[in-house]
């Protein structure tokens, strides 16, 4: 079984309080007073019902509600989800259960639900508190192991005090050595019928004298008959004013109580009157506490420092200051641009004096005049007329080479055929053929310098004029060396060639003398073209000197002019070349007045504020810092002069707040004094207790109203006794006399009819008879009693049979358990526990073995603690109800508490489980989910 959620509609100080989410292991935390009790009592009372008013329980009912009780939601019962509720009613309230399916009972149904047991029962199980724990060390020895022992099997306890009832009345039945119990006294009885049974067979007596004892004996009989009748009726109302004594007594000290303390009529809204009051000067008391807290922390806040005070002393110059930063920002931003497009300007005009091979820093050229641009003109045309003969020249210089080249190839083709001299003087003169031989010689040589020189003049040129003629000539030179390089080395080859010839045919000699006639014609060839070769480097020379000459005047006029040689001569005649140049020249020299305007005036305005520098900190190396200091040091000044001129109309407010309560103060002061005065009081506390007092006279009044109607038909027997020794006293004499009576009665009922049975003997004619039938009653009366002693006998040794049977079963479960709890809980100082010869003992880690009752208190706590869990868990088959702890481990160190709840969250696995505690300490063991805090 376990309990789901808790709702209370009254009891105690709970009213209209749920508790839902219940956990298997539910913690219950709150200070004294916090209602945990309450709690508790509350779901005993809805499982067993409300403690009655004659009991010894508290009802714990609301005061400030009517409605009384609550419910419970169970889950895992036997009928599965259960709903119990118990309202105010006869006896211990109205219940009702009421299934999943529906279906409603009453208690018949809930004691099915809960096994049928009590709360007693209940309590000794599955319920246990601090009290209950210190009970175990004031047991002696046998109580206690009997006490450990009852935890054993389910409902042992109960059935122990059956056995010892049992056997209670078997003992008044029969005894072996007594005289008192009845079947002692009916065998005593029996023996004495026996013997008169032998000894009356011959005596009889006289039957008149039997007749007149019978008709005395009667007489007598209706004589205490109505004794009795008043004896009775005396000692019943005797026993009433015994068992009411106490509320008479009640009743004449609530009647002396309230007339010493009568007390005037009080207002019945004094209470709450004075409440209102208090609650007020409470209120204004905290307004003027906090009030007076603002004060001290505005004028705290409203002190002066360095930084302000320098503020306020040129509080003018600074607003100045401030009206033009804005305009001082824009100015600044204003010149950033102009600087950036200066220097953007700046480099497109370096780039431009750089393109036109102007210096950066020297002076533009004029613009030319009429007869610099006449002079520009002739300079023009006479570079025209040079760089025509250049072209000229160089056609006619690259003609005479190629010419010169191809006569050369010629010429050493030719000579590859020759002969040698020696071999051509055999079929020629002797006298021809030298002189052949030397011509040919000699034209070749002159050919062979010519060449060479032209070759050389056309490297120098191109080297001095520098331009695509220049490199053209360059060239042709390079060529020419070659070409003279080649034929030098021809030359060579061929006369060494010619000498190792061989002697020719006649044929051949005709041919060698055509080759020979050739060779001559090309020789006579190459001379010509060397002499034109000749003439055409005079020619050149004089072009250098021309050119030369135009170089001279193009340098002139430049220097005249400052124009650069670069510069086109051509782009003089039609524009100014440097107009571009001349404008961006202007563009700068205008943005650099304007940049020196904004200079001025921002360094005007910083000049101003000049004088802020050490009191702001910042130096004016970096302008636009220093303004955004300045700026921001002057709001901020501002901001605490504004906020000085609230605080000081705030404070004016407070403290006409403060009088303005203070008002009101004395107001209800005064209210309160009258309130007082009215019901003739001078101070808070009297007026108190005269309200405490008016309310014990009104529960007073009413218990005495209450006692008076229970009394109210003995009130006045009430007045004839003392106290209540006398009643009591009286009532014993009443009561003794009736006794004697009784028995007087008893014994002349029993002389009635003994001589009325001896009448009829005598009628019938004999004693023998009537003596034999009363032997044989008592021995049946005797055979009864024995049978009723039987059967209290067996059924005690049947139970007791049975616990032996349960312990055989259970036991050594339970004391397993049991064993390794309290192992664990005394951090295994304590290794087992042993029971042997109905006894249970503890064993030490060092072997050594207690009995239960050596325990120290904290030990036997454990002990019982360690039994306790042991009995739940083994009893879950038969029995699964919810475990109810008030503050049980208090006295436990820290370090057993810890190992306790570990205990706790193991047996909450099968069985729930409910702590109520005030410790602070114990609810940090467990989950927020876990604990519920109670206020």
């Amino acid at each position: 079984m376990k309990i789901e959620s808790i709702e209370i509609y009254g009891y105690g100080k709970w009213v209209d309080k749920s508790f839902t989410d219940i956990q298997d292991l539910q913690v219950f935390y709150g200070k004294n007073e916090a209602g945990k009790s309450t709690v508790m009592s509350f779901i005993h009372s809805i499982l067993f019902g409300f403690p009655t008013k004659q009991g010894s329980g508290t009802r714990y009912e609301p005061r400030n509600s009517s409605q009384y009780g609550g419910r419970l939601r169970i889950s895992e019962t036997v009928y599965g989800n259960v709903l119990i509720e118990r309202v105010k009613g006869k006896t211990s309230g109205n219940v009702t259960v009421i299934l999943a399916n529906g279906e409603t009972g009453s208690e018949d149904l809930l004691e099915k639900i809960i096994f049928g047991i009590d709360k007693n029962t209940y309590q000794a199980l599955f319920s246990f508190d601090l009290v209950g724990l210190q009970k175990v060390q004031q047991m002696n020895q046998t109580k206690l192991n009997r006490y450990f022992l009852s935890v054993g099997t389910l409902g042992n306890e109960r059935l122990l005090r059956i056995v010892d009832k049992f056997q209670q009345e078997a003992n008044k039945l029969y005894k072996a050595s007594g005289r008192v119990p009845e079947i002692n006294q009916k065998i005593s009885q029996l023996k004495q019928k026996e013997q008169q049974l032998k000894s009356v067979k011959a005596r009889n007596n006289e039957y008149n004298q039997l007749q007149n004892e019978k008709l005395k004996l009667s007489e007598h009989l209706k004589q205490f008959e109505r004794q009795q009748e008043d004896l009775e009726r005396e000692l019943a109302g005797l026993k009433r004013l015994s068992s009411n004594w106490a509320h008479f007594k009640e009743a004449q000290e609530i009647q002396n109580q309230i007339q010493k303390k009568a007390l005037i009529n009080l207002p019945e809204d004094g209470l709450y009157q004075l409440k209102q009051l208090n609650d007020e000067l409470a209120r204004i008391v905290t307004t003027q506490i906090k009030e007076k807290e603002q004060i001290l922390q505005l004028s705290r806040k409203a002190g002066q420092d360095e930084r302000f005070s320098f503020y306020l002393e040129h509080k003018d110059r600074f607003k100045e200051a401030n009206l033009k930063i804005e305009q001082i920002k824009e100015l600044m931003k204003k010149k950033e641009i102009v600087e950036a497009k200066q220097l953007q300007d700046q480099r497109y005009l370096e780039q431009l004096l750089h393109q036109n091979g102007l210096p950066i820093y020297g002076e533009i050229p004029q613009v030319l005049s009429t007869e610099l641009k006449a002079e520009v003109q002739n300079l023009i045309d006479l570079q025209a007329s040079i760089q025509e003969k250049e072209v000229n020249l160089q056609q006619d210089k690259q003609r005479l080479n190629f010419q010169i080249e191809v006569l050369n190839q010629q010429i050493d083709q030719l000579e590859n055929q020759l002969w040698e001299a020696k071999d051509f003087q055999e079929y020629q003169k002797p006298e021809v053929v030298p002189q052949r031989q030397k011509r040919a010689r000699k034209k070749q040589s002159k050919s062979f310098y010519a060449v060479a020189f032209s070759s050389l003049l056309s490297l120098v040129a191109g080297y001095l004029i520098g331009t695509t003629l220049g490199v053209i000539l360059l060239i042709v030179g390079g060529l020419g060396l070659l070409i003279t390089g080649y034929q030098a080395f021809g030359t060579k080859r061929e006369k060494a060639t010619t000498k190792t010839n061989e002697k020719y045919s006649y044929e051949e000699y005709i041919k060698q003398v055509e080759i020979r006639k050739q060779w001559r014609e090309k020789l006579a060839e190459a001379d010509d073209v060397t002499d034109a070769l000749n003439y055409f480097t005079d020619q050149e020379n004089q072009f250098y000197i021309e050119k030369q000459q135009f170089n001279r005047q193009h340098q002139q006029f430049s220097q005249k002019t400052m124009i650069p040689n670069e510069v086109s001569l051509e782009k003089l005649v039609v524009d100014d070349p440097f107009f571009e140049i001349r404008q961006q020249i202007s563009v700068t020299e205008k943005q650099e007045l304007e940049i020196d305007a904004l200079t001025k005036q921002i360094s005007e305005w910083f000049s101003g504020v000049e004088f802020s520098q050490q009191i702001i900190g910042i130096g004016m190396e970096n302008l636009a810092t220093f303004l955004f200091s300045f700026q921001q040091f002057y709001l901020q000044q501002v901001e605490i002069e504004n906020a000085q001129q609230h605080i000081s109309q705030r404070v004016a407010e407070i403290r006409q707040e403060l009088l303005s309560g203070e008002e009101n103060q004395k107001v209800i002061e005064k209210n309160k004094k009258s309130l007082f005065a009215s019901v003739d009081v001078s101070s808070e506390e009297e007026f108190r207790k005269k309200y405490v007092l008016y309310q014990e006279l009104q529960q007073k009044k009413a218990r005495l109203d209450l006692l008076e109607d229970q009394i109210a038909e003995d009130l006045i027997l009430f007045t004839n006794y003392r106290d209540k020794e006398e009643l009591i006293e009286a009532l014993q004499t009443q009561d003794e006399t009736l006794q004697l009576l009784k028995k007087k009665i008893s014994s002349q009922l029993k002389q009635k009819a003994e001589c009325e049975v001896a009448l009829k003997n005598l009628e019938e004619g004999g004693q023998y008879s009537v003596l034999l039938q009363e032997f044989a009653n008592l021995k049946s009366e005797l055979q009864e009693l024995v049978q009723s002693w039987s059967s209290l006998r067996i059924a005690a040794e049947i139970i007791e049979k049975m616990l032996t049977l349960s312990r055989k079963d259970r036991l050594p479960e339970m004391i397993e358990d049991a064993s390794h709890y309290f192992n664990l809980l005394t951090k295994k100082n304590y290794q087992r526990l042993l029971f042997k010869d109905e006894r249970i003992q503890v064993q030490r880690q060092d072997g050594s073995i207690y009995e239960v009752n050596e325990l120290s208190q904290g030990t036997g706590e454990q002990l019982y603690v360690a039994l306790r869990f042991a009995f739940i868990k083994n009893a879950t088959d038969l029995l699964k109800l919810p475990l109810l702890i008030d503050d049980g481990f208090v006295n436990f160190d820290a370090e057993r508490r810890s190992e306790i709840f570990q205990l706790l969250n193991e047996i909450s696995q099968t069985s729930q489980i409910i702590y109520f505690t005030c410790s602070s300490e114990s609810q940090k063991e467990f989950s927020k989910e876990q604990v519920k805090v109670l206020q």
